[in-house]
């Protein structure tokens, strides 16, 4: 479903890519599933969608019609990195918070980019469910890509990243910690978590030869930053 402003759900009857208008409040992509021949999935989410839609929580909605009509609609979703990556890169923000508290970060981390450069735009997407969002800021056309990113890394990111924090979430959420954050696990990470995953390193790897570099270093061994 998506937001936009008839104040209905609409059907579409032919396999053409579904056009999703999201407007400011963004938009949600909902599929479901079950395992029993006794529930009528169709009827359940019409059900749900003429509630929210009673209540005013959604604005309208696009239900698809067939299976081609479900994979336009994930293909719209599933591309967005790559449509990032065609327009030249963005700065990658792979946060999560509570789901309270999405609304709250939105606010403030928009604010936050705005008051960096209101030029700036935003891809902002996600899987809301589990409070992740990839909050990307998007790099100018002809601006040098790796400079933009080092310059928003070192400032805007940071901000970003504090704001989450203070919210209850996490810096990095589905893409993991890996060798390029390992400096902010230390600056946000819990003290106590961190130091439980040392030892089980050393314990167990303390060469580090088994993903060398990720994550956490075995004690002992000197930070590389």
């Amino acid at each position: 479903m998506h937001g936009g402003p008839s104040h209905r759900a609409r059907d579409r009857r032919d396999d053409r890519p579904a056009p999703l208008g999201a407007g400011s409040a963004g938009a949600v992509l909902v599929e479901l599933a079950s395992s029993s021949r006794h529930l009528d999935l169709d009827e359940l989410m019409e059900a749900v969608l003429a509630e929210a839609i009673e209540s005013g929580w959604i604005e309208d909605a696009l239900l698809a019609q067939s299976g081609s009509q479900r994979t336009a609609m994930w293909r719209l979703r599933e591309t967005i990195p790559e449509g990032e990556k065609r327009r030249n890169g963005s700065v990658k923000h792979d946060i999560s918070v509570p789901l309270s508290s999405i609304q709250r970060f939105l606010d403030l981390a928009g604010a936050q980019v705005r008051s960096h450069d209101a030029d700036l735009e935003q891809s902002v997407y996600g899987h809301v469910g589990d409070g992740n969002l990839h909050y990307n800021v998007l790099v100018p056309p002809d601006v040098d890509r790796l400079e933009f990113t080092k310059r928003i890394e070192s400032s805007l990111s940071l901000q970003l990243y504090d704001t989450a924090a203070s919210l209850g979430g996490t810096f990095s959420a589905e893409h993991g910690v890996g060798r390029f954050k390992k400096h902010l696990l230390e600056q946000y990470g819990d003290v106590g978590r961190i130091a439980a995953m040392r030892r089980i390193k050393t314990a167990f790897d303390p060469a580090d030869i088994m993903n060398a570099g990720a994550v956490v270093r075995p004690l002992g061994e000197k930070s590389s930053r």
